[in-house]
């Protein structure tokens, strides 16, 4: 962990190109608001200072004291050293803070970090009515459609909240949620108290997801790594860095990735976030998606606000166009900009329906909540990504703790493969969809009675449950995943490729009628750049499978085609150009870890399973994991139950277009199969020359599993047993008879090393260990052979085939 000992932001500028200093206005300016606009509009980072100059500044309200009266006895915090979170007495925090050195020491185990903090109420009434916050910048104020949500205590969306911290204390590089605009202003320090940010403009946060994903092995979006200025000196993006002193107000821009390091005594900051309507349009088309795949949880509620918006909005134009009075200029003026507005929500409105919506599963009668009128104060959280539920979902009541608590999935994890453990999920709605239709129907009447008494033109092109490539019908195709599901005719399928064969379950695979053959859906996107909703939709729209023939065939050109586009659209967070699929296409690819929600009863989908190729490397062998002393993993990083991937750098694969084959000989199988979180089945005949038992795991569980291969008693003998190990390449490595080859998985992916003895004969150990320097682990041969990186490509299980005499499988726990 770093030390701001001997920083100064003077110092810390001189050490990089891309480094440039925040700009500041102060609170006194008399082109405030003209700056503020003007940043605000190019997405970057500005401060307005001296708001403990401004003359109605309450030195006497902004105290420890006031805050401790004000808030709650007990305050959530993180040690920075292990991050670990825990609650303490607000009075015990402040105290340990204050008798704790500046800096942290070598041998020092605790500094709290205390984070999330209710605000004091008369703070609050302070910064809403005390006459000197921009009210442009005020929470449920002008610029923040939070405004527009009901106020009951379950709909609010509550941003305002206080951070305490002392020198030494960090927070992790993240963007703020949902692409909302944040302030954060300094309101109290002791002992010279400070804190240095490191901020990007708006426009560079797929630069800086790509830098951190490539270079440093991480994800932004998992807010786990603080990175060093040495990281920042060699980003390819702009950095710009300050330091915030008391009466300091940073405005932080949608997306803008930051972190906050903070420098002496205590320092007591309030922060909050504003949604506008260019943020809904990102956090809708570009967060929520990513946020599926990495599992960070939504908490702004983004569709639930964007409907909120809408029937606000659309009241207030009626209301406009109910004056009694002739319409003057200023009324003129304000339908113009409202008009605007209601026309992007609405664009988003169309698209949130065209994903909630099925033909069969959105007029069923069984829903949630039963109402006349549209309500969301009871919220549903998908439990593997802890997505906000909107309308459609998919449910099961056998995976769940009590009948009160259901399993719950969205249909965005749905129909990417994510599932309950017992499969039993069934398609339901929160309330009856007509809800939905009537809250549009009013907002396009609206319009066009403002259209036709200002006689301006409005199309209305969208219709409901038409397939679209620019509308991703999620509910639509995950409902097809549903009813394949359960067909009893789908059989286990071979997903056939050019170069190699392998078995699949049905509910991984289509079938073409055209090509006559069947994909499965890791390789649909591997090969064909194809996401799954795409592909069902697709599928499932002619019996002939016309449609799906032509698409599937030529899905890589047209992805090659427009992912410019859409890096451009998302750089300057306008709807994306081209087809929605493709969007969900490049998250898929690109973001595969993943943390379940509830990872007891959630398994993990078709993309959030790594593929693992063999390919040529030349390094030295490693030493095995180990969390303490390797530093491209984060101590942050929460445990679950499924496996952790290692983040790594994609290269070209290098593979073997065949099985090694081995000599003809009797053969006998048996295989023990204990309890374990993962699939076995045995693989057909790979040749018909040679007679080959398989063993394909589907999935590797968290925990270290070991098998082992031995000899049986036999009427011939055999001199050895062969171990194949194919990813879609092959390595292999001999046995003798008496000897116990063995294979030991840690999570998330292994180092192979094969040796080799006369009086030991060889065996094969896999265990984690990734290289302290470089995010990809390595294979090493017996007898001085070229060495072998394993290396992620895209989404596909890797398959262990034992060749030979196989006649046991166990399952020993390794500590």
């Amino acid at each position: 962990m770093a030390s701001t000992k001997n920083w100064t932001l003077g110092g810390i500028l001189s050490q990089g190109s891309n480094f440039h200093a925040v700009h500041r206005v102060s609170i006194l300016s008399d082109a405030l608001s003209e700056t503020i606009l003007e940043y605000d509009a190019q997405g970057v980072p500005l401060v307005i200072e001296d708001f403990h100059k401004h003359p109605e500044w309450p030195q006497y309200l902004f105290t420890l004291d006031k805050f401790i009266d004000g808030t709650s006895p007990n305050i959530h915090v993180r040690n920075v050293h292990d991050c670990t979170d825990s609650t303490l007495p607000l009075k015990d925090f402040i105290s340990k803070c204050r008798l704790s050195n500046v800096h942290r020491t070598c041998d020092e185990k605790e500094r709290f970090y205390g984070k999330d903090a209710e605000c004091p109420k008369d703070w609050e009434l302070w910064l809403q009515n005390g006459g000197v916050m921009p009210e442009m910048l005020l929470g449920k104020g002008s610029q923040d459609l939070f405004r527009c949500r009901p106020k009951s205590p379950e709909a609010v969306v509550d941003t305002l909240m206080c951070y305490l911290g002392i020198g030494d204390t960090f927070t992790p590089c993240h963007k703020d949620l949902c692409a909302s605009s944040g302030q954060n202003l300094m309101c109290y320090t002791e002992r010279n108290g400070s804190s240095f940010w490191f901020m990007t403009e708006s426009s560079s946060a797929t630069a800086v997801s790509e830098y951190f994903r490539d270079k440093l092995g991480r994800e932004v979006d998992n807010e786990n790594y603080i990175a060093t200025i040495e990281d920042l000196t060699n980003a390819p993006f702009n950095v710009y860095i300050l330091q915030q002193d008391l009466g300091d107000m940073v405005l932080v821009p949608p997306r803008s990735c930051h972190q906050v390091m903070n420098s002496g005594g205590i320092t007591v900051k309030t922060s909050w976030s504003r949604m506008t309507l260019e943020g809904l349009v990102i956090a809708y088309h570009y967060e929520l998606s990513i946020y599926r795949r990495v599992g960070r949880p939504e908490t702004y509620r983004i569709k639930s606000t964007i409907h909120h918006a809408l029937v606000w909005m659309t009241n207030k134009l009626q209301q406009l166009l109910n004056k009694p009075m002739a319409p003057k200029k200023s009324d003129n003026f304000n339908h113009c900009f409202l008009i605007k507005d209601l026309k992007v929500l609405l664009s988003l409105y169309d698209r949130i329906l065209a994903e909630e919506y099925d033909a069969e599963y959105s007029v069923r009668k069984e829903v949630v909540y039963e109402s006349n009128t549209f309500n969301d104060d009871v919220r549903l959280v998908c439990d593997f990504c802890s997505a906000d539920i909107f309308q459609s979902f998919f449910e099961c009541r056998h995976c769940c703790d009590s009948d009160d608590d259901p399993c719950q999935l969205c249909p965005g994890c749905y129909v990417e493969g994510r599932n309950c453990r017992c499969s039993g999920m069934e398609p339901m709605q929160y309330q009856k969809f007509q809800h939905l239709i009537d809250t549009r129907r009013n907002c396009v009447d609206a319009i066009h009675a403002y259209a036709s008494k200002f006689k301006r033109s409005f199309e209305e092109p969208f219709v409901l449950g038409e397939l679209r490539a620019d509308f991703a019908a999620l509910f639509q195709a995950a409902c097809t995943l549903y009813r394949n599901r359960r067909d009893p005719k789908r059989v286990s399928r071979m997903c056939k490729l050019k170069e190699q064969t392998h078995e699949a379950k049905p509910q991984w695979t289509l079938n073409c009628k055209k090509c006559h053959k069947g994909k499965c859906f890791p390789h649909l996107l591997a090969n064909c750049s194809m996401h799954s909703a795409e592909a069902l939709l697709y599928c499932s729209l002619d019996a002939s499978h016309d449609e799906y023939h032509r698409r599937h065939l030529g899905a890589s050109l047209r992805f090659d085609k427009e992912i410019g586009a859409l890096k451009d659209s998302r750089s300057q967070g306008i709807p994306p150009q081209g087809s929605a699929y493709h969007l969900l296409a490049e998250n898929s690819m690109q973001y595969m870890l993943s943390r379940p929600r509830n990872a007891k009863y959630m398994m993990s989908g078709w993309y959030d399973t790594p593929l693992y190729a063999i390919m040529p490397e030349t390094t030295q062998l490693i030493t095995p994991f180990s969390p303490s002393t390797y530093n491209g993993w984060s101590s942050c990083e929460e445990t679950t139950d499924e496996p952790i991937i290692s983040e790594v750098v994609p290269m070209e694969v290098h593979n073997t277009q065949r099985i090694p084959s081995m000599k003809r000989r009797k053969q006998v199988l048996f295989v023990d199969v204990p309890k374990a979180p993962y699939n076995i089945t045995r693989t057909p005949r790979l040749t018909q020359k040679s007679k080959k038992a398989a063993l394909l795991i589907k999935s590797i569980p968290s925990s270290i599993a070991q098998y082992r291969s031995a000899s049986s008693s036999r009427k011939r003998s055999v001199s050895h047993t062969k171990l194949t190990i194919t990813f879609p390449g092959s390595f292999s490595g001999t046995d003798s008879d008496q000897s116990r080859p063995n294979i030991k998985f840690g999570p998330p992916i292994g180092v192979a090393r094969a040796s080799k003895s006369r009086q030991q004969g060889s065996h094969l150990d896999i265990t984690h260990s990734p290289a302290p320097q470089s995010p990809s682990p390595f294979v090493t041969l017996p007898d001085g052979e070229t060495p072998y990186a394993i290396w992620r490509e895209r989404m596909m299980s890797p398959s262990f085939l034992f060749e030979g005499e196989i006649i046991s499988f166990d399952n020993t726990m390794v500590p």
